[in-house]
């Protein structure tokens, strides 16, 4: 597999900063199946593709047009002509999936969207997913690249399990009570010994793991970093009752941590107002730390410590320069300890024979021992957080 050799004029006027336009065209490269390495000089030509202001100026297969003001970009469908692009699809990469395109959306009482004043209904492409298009013209163009597959093992499609973790300790009046009212017919008491003794109850994270593990799939979990109250409930602030930081979450956050689980943040009602807001939900100790690209937007993914601490304050230029799952010259460092087993290294095999790409790969073998060996893979790897999470779990 060939990566895509990319430049970008720092010197252009441009609507988006460099480092906006590295993670649009990341995005759409990823999306692709194809690595990317970016350049700044423009005599380190030619290049396949140039996000540039004067296609004359710089030798490139795909020329796409930089544009110098935000309020420029298209929402249409992208058309390759002559090797040049007719509109800055990158900027409209980076309007699409940082949210800027809903600045203008009306919203009611609960911050949902009046979907008819949306910029996508309005223009009739609400249905119509642009970036995955502009992804498929790169994969069309530099099919002799051999990019990777969209789906792995020759699948045509996947799906994304996720838990919401709202409401996972019952509160038994609340429970008895909503029992008594809707419940039509005669009413059974052993419902409601049930909820007083605790055999019914909503605690049901083992019951997940066991389910999922039993069918192969590994989902992620959004549990709340703000403890919110029945009062503030009744006043219309929906924020769970739990807390997060307790004893018994931690337990079996590190829980679902340790089978391969992900475990993220759910956003608290009213956190979308501020990032001060956001801000304290994540807690003294850094029990909440960030992977993803941060924006007034509800649930984008928090990933736990252990992975990578990232401060708040920083967490954007972190998920764009180095999380943005670019595929970089520096090596991806596995120490296996002595201990691992068998079926655990086998797992580690074919991950990486299952995710090969331009990330170089270096071994430590018996990374505990006084002479531990070091072996450099021939073949490299595509590296994102999840392949990073699946391979720290094998090796605890």
């Amino acid at each position: 597999m060939k990566s895509l050799k990319i430049f970008i004029n720092p010197k252009a006027e441009s609507a988006i900063e460099t480092i906006e336009a590295k993670h649009a065209i990341r995005t759409l490269a990823n999306i692709a199946g194809l690595p990317t390495q970016f350049f700044s000089n423009s005599k380190e030509g030619p290049f396949d593709l140039a996000y540039s202001n004067n296609p004359s100026k710089v030798p490139c297969r795909v020329f796409i047009p930089i544009s110098a003001n935000k309020k420029n970009y298209y929402l249409n469908p992208a058309k390759l002509i002559e090797g040049r692009v007719e509109n800055d699809i990158v900027l409209t990469t980076y309007i699409l999936i940082s949210g800027l395109h809903e600045l203008g959306t009306k919203r009611d009482a609960h911050n949902h969207h009046h979907i008819e004043t949306s910029v996508l209904y309005q223009k009739k492409i609400l249905h119509i997913p642009l970036i995955n298009q502009y992804a498929s013209l790169l994969r069309k163009t530099f099919a002799s690249y051999n990019p990777l597959p969209i789906w792995p093992k020759g699948k045509t499609w996947a799906a994304a399990i996720t838990h919401d973790v709202d409401y996972p300790q019952m509160i038994r009046w609340i429970e008895i009570l909503r029992y008594l009212v809707t419940h039509k017919g005669p009413r059974k008491l052993s419902v409601i010994t049930d909820i007083v003794a605790g055999k019914n109850n909503f605690w049901k994270f083992q019951d997940w793991i066991n389910l999922e593990i039993k069918n192969e799939v590994r989902s992620a979990f959004y549990f709340c970093g703000r403890k919110g109250s029945l009062l503030e409930y009744l006043i219309g602030i929906p924020d769970p009752f739990y807390d997060v930081c307790s004893e018994k979450f931690r337990t079996v956050i590190n829980q679902l941590k340790e089978n391969g689980f992900e475990v993220g943040l759910h956003a608290s009602y009213n956190s979308f107002k501020s990032l001060a807001a956001l801000k304290t939900e994540i807690n003294e100790d850094d029990f909440f730390v960030c992977y993803g690209n941060i924006s007034k937007r509800d649930n984008f993914q928090l990933m736990l410590n252990q992975v990578q601490k990232v401060s708040l304050d920083v967490m954007k230029t972190s998920a764009l320069q180095s999380e943005s799952f670019d595929h970089v010259k520096e090596d991806f460092v596995i120490e296996i300890p002595s201990n691992v087993s068998k079926p655990n290294l086998s797992k580690l095999k074919q991950i990486l024979n299952d995710n090969p790409g331009e990330t170089p790969v270096k071994l430590i073998v018996n990374a505990d021992s006084p002479k531990p060996k070091t072996i450099s893979l021939k073949s490299g790897l595509t590296l994102s957080p999840s392949i990073k999470s699946q391979i720290m779990t094998l090796l605890k």
